[in-house]
């Protein structure tokens, strides 16, 4: 366990609450606001190249599959890399899209990271008058979208070969969700694939404690721009929506808690009647395609 996680459990949840809203609503150093906010660990060249590799494999992809295809990641967070290693697979462009403008912006990072895949034997053009990260994403053909489902809606009809996301979907509006979900399906391509992993734990000490709030308070704005919102939609349902936008989806659970973390009384009444075996899925994996 990292020194960042250590301090996660140092305080119990309901104080990470409370300091996660006064944090969110106070000027912070960018140093401060990236330990209390990041947005995952997508600067680490390492990480983000597993990541990225994991959902090839979970797609059943051959790395040549993606030869002159168009990706799309959802949720990018702390950085672009992932639009280098679409490149490097062959890819002939790529969107990164998310709700905010969270990725860094130092070009010194993304010349490590082309360091980093060319010592797995990747190529990767690169050329002397790149300036700034603006610069890298033109020269590869990528695009970074900051509006979330507004920018989805801008792309165009079945113009995307491959999705993927690694522990976003939870993080997506509860009434924004299924919006989401039909643009998905809009812009993917008739025979393209999406792969995502989601993240059930809530972001406060990887339990349940996000189902301790009623929906009104959970949903409220005052709570969802506080830095640990997640939508509490489980394993079930969110099938059940991807099924209902028209998509086919093949789920591999790969993560279950032994015993619930919380007493089911402690929940609120909405999650209260969801059967233990449903409440102790706690990771899964989608592949989703076409019907």
């Amino acid at each position: 366990m990292n020194k960042l996680n250590k301090i996660k459990y140092i305080f119990p949840w309901w104080i990470k609450i409370i300091l996660k809203i006064i944090f969110s609503r106070i000027p912070l150093n960018i140093f401060f606001k990236t330990i209390m906010f990041k947005h995952g660990g997508m600067l680490n060249h390492s990480y983000v190249f597993d990541i990225f590799t994991k959902h090839i494999r979970n797609a059943g992809c051959k790395p040549d599959w993606f030869k002159n295809r168009v990706l799309l990641e959802l949720g990018p967070g702390d950085s672009l890399f992932s639009s280098i290693l679409a490149k490097a697979y062959g890819a002939s462009g790529s969107f990164m899209v998310d709700t905010g403008s969270y990725a860094n912006t130092d070009l010194k990072n993304y010349i490590q990271m082309v360091k980093f895949i060319r010592k797995k034997g990747m190529t990767f053009p690169i050329k002397e008058n790149i300036k700034s990260v603006d610069d890298m994403l033109d020269l590869i053909n990528a695009k970074y979208y900051t509006s979330g489902l507004e920018s989805l809606r801008k792309i165009e009809k079945q113009s995307i070969d491959f999705i993927w996301s690694e522990a976003v979907l939870e993080h997506i509006r509860l009434s924004k969700f299924y919006p989401t979900l039909i643009e998905l399906k809009r812009i993917l391509k008739k025979d393209g694939i999406c792969t995502m992993t989601v993240d059930l734990r809530d972001h406060l000490q990887n339990g349940l404690n996000n189902l301790r709030f009623n929906r009104k308070l959970w949903e409220s704005e005052f709570f969802a721009n506080s830095g640990f919102y997640t939508n509490r939609i489980g394993f079930t349902r969110m099938i059940k929506l991807f099924e209902k936008t028209g998509f086919k989806v093949k789920a591999n659970i790969f993560r279950r808690w032994d015993t619930l973390p919380i007493e089911k009384k402690r929940l609120d009444r909405e999650f209260r009647n969801i059967n233990n075996n449903e409440l102790m899925i706690s990771g899964f994996s989608l592949l989703i395609t076409h019907k």
